[in-house]
């Protein structure tokens, strides 16, 4: 976490004037992804800890970072179930529950959808992987 916030302060450092209100949203709705990340937050949720519209957040997030918010939440919760797939022997539902989803069974057919294969299964080809790296 930390280390995605250094790199978006050095992000922030290079933005041109004429993007700096979006700018600042998008940073300020990173932060709350970020420090969110155990919640399933949608889209709104987000905006409205922003007092902003729906609208106006995605149109500033896809013009600060190119993706969509929802694209950029997706794929932090990726990021971060892969790392606790690969580092930690957590049982994949606790795994589901850090990223903020309550049912393990969605979550895995969310991992599925973007990564083409189960958390179990990502998992083990990592082990897999490490050991063959090992030996």
């Amino acid at each position: 976490m930390s280390l995605l916030l250094e790199i978006d302060a050095v992000e922030e450092k290079n933005i041109s004037q004429g993007n700096k209100l979006a700018n600042l949203i998008t940073q300020s709705f990173k932060k709350n992804v970020y420090t969110n990340i155990n919640q399933n937050f949608t889209i709104k949720k987000h905006a409205e800890l922003l007092a902003i519209t729906t609208n106006h957040l995605n149109k500033c997030v896809k013009k600060t970072i190119g993706e969509s918010a929802s694209s950029f939440i997706n794929n932090l919760k990726l990021t971060e179930a892969k790392y606790y797939l690969t580092q930690t022997l957590l049982p994949i539902a606790t795994v589901a529950s850090k990223i903020g989803y309550s049912d393990h069974s969605y979550f895995s057919r969310f991992f599925k959808k973007y990564v083409d294969i189960t958390p179990k299964e990502y998992r083990e080809n990592s082990l897999i992987n490490r050991a063959r790296d090992f030996c």
